[in-house]
């Protein structure tokens, strides 16, 4: 089955690139083939530096992602467009950690949800989280939320 994972993988932040590698090495080990889905919302892209440190942290864990990591799907960087542009798949799996917190993936937050997804797809969450013992959100977007994660086929 193909199947693409949705995740914070672009952090300088060695938990994120070691569950991108954990989660896409248990679904090969399960014979999907597997491909991750390139999204990176603004508030997660590395900081921008010119000092040879920075630039040689934020190389290693490139290279991390590039060379133990599922292969990279090309996304557009607009939100809403993660499952238009890496269509294709039988299943998406999203997650771990904070990826439905909309303060950290603002415009991007329906990319997380899947809500572009086309009906039919398999969607399934993999110990993903708000990040937050309450929610202080508008109405609208728990209306929102609550319809998305309604349509998805498992949720851990």
């Amino acid at each position: 089955m193909k199947v693409h994972q949705l995740t914070f993988h672009c952090p300088l932040n060695y938990g994120a690139a070691l569950q991108t590698y954990a989660l896409g090495r248990v679904l090969q080990n399960l014979g999907h083939e597997v491909s991750l889905v390139d999204l990176r919302p603004v508030g997660l892209a590395p900081e921008r530096t010119l000092h040879p440190l920075g630039l040689l942290h934020r190389w290693k864990f490139h290279r991390f992602v590039r060379q133990f990591c599922a292969p990279l799907i090309a996304t557009s960087r607009w939100p809403g467009q993660a499952a238009k542009v890496a269509a294709g798949a039988d299943a998406w799996v999203v997650g771990s950690d904070q990826v439905w917190n909309p303060e950290i993936t603002g415009p991007y937050a329906g990319d997380y949800f899947l809500a572009e997804l086309a009906p039919g797809c398999r969607r399934v969450a993999y110990a993903a989280s708000f990040g937050r013992e309450t929610l202080n959100w508008p109405d609208e977007l728990v209306r929102k939320v609550r319809y998305w994660l309604s349509v998805f086929d498992g949720l851990s």
